[in-house]
């Protein structure tokens, strides 16, 4: 979400047309082969252009947000786990609540929902939480198109036999995108071309 954001930014602000985004997931530490602050990335990768040139646009990014909060990574697991899900909820409605005021919009503007998670349960209690009804929600097997969490749902954007089987017609559905880390959570609102 960072890198959107950044990439948004510099597009609208500095003038700049096409960034390029790779994002990796990060070896944990005990399997890392470097030391000290450097770390050996994971084969896992996934990529996208930002663009100011829209004609060869997928999807347009209509508003994003953020949310972070580093008390999680002190939390026992899984003896605070309540306390750890009440962080997960409260993030996610605030990067919510951040990409719908960024794009001028509400959840009702909403036509599909993009989460990153491989678990259904997960996904539905998301959708049950942002309000957003089951039939809206993307809920294919992630574990078959996602390799890279943090961009679990551009991948699944471009893969999904459902979404598109469903929605033929795609142009000018309005996506809302979650992105979630372990203290870090960011939504993405889209619009498809």
């Amino acid at each position: 979400m960072p890198a959107f954001k950044f990439a948004r930014n510099a597009i609208e602000s500095e003038g700049l047309q096409n960034i390029a985004i790779v994002s990796t997931d990060c070896a944990y530490e005990r399997t890392r082969v470097a030391h000290m602050q450097l770390g050996i990335l994971s084969d896992g990768a996934a990529s996208c252009i930002v663009s100011g040139e829209s004609d060869e646009a997928q999807f347009e990014i209509l508003g994003e947000g953020q949310a972070t909060n580093q008390k999680v990574l002190h939390l026992t697991w899984p003896d605070q786990k309540a306390a750890g899900l009440q962080f997960v909820v409260n993030g996610v409605r605030k990067a919510v609540e951040k990409a719908y005021h960024d794009a001028m919009l509400t959840r009702n503007d909403v036509d599909f929902l993009f989460c990153p998670n491989i678990r259904s349960d997960s996904n539905e209690f998301l959708s049950r939480f942002l309000r957003i009804e089951r039939k809206r929600s993307y809920h294919e097997g992630l574990a078959t198109y996602s390799h890279v969490y943090s961009s679990d749902c551009l991948i699944n954007l471009v893969h999904s036999k459902l979404w598109r089987s469903k929605n033929s017609q795609n142009d000018g559905q309005t996506l809302l995108c979650l992105m979630m880390g372990s203290h870090s959570w960011g939504a993405m609102i889209l619009r498809s071309k």
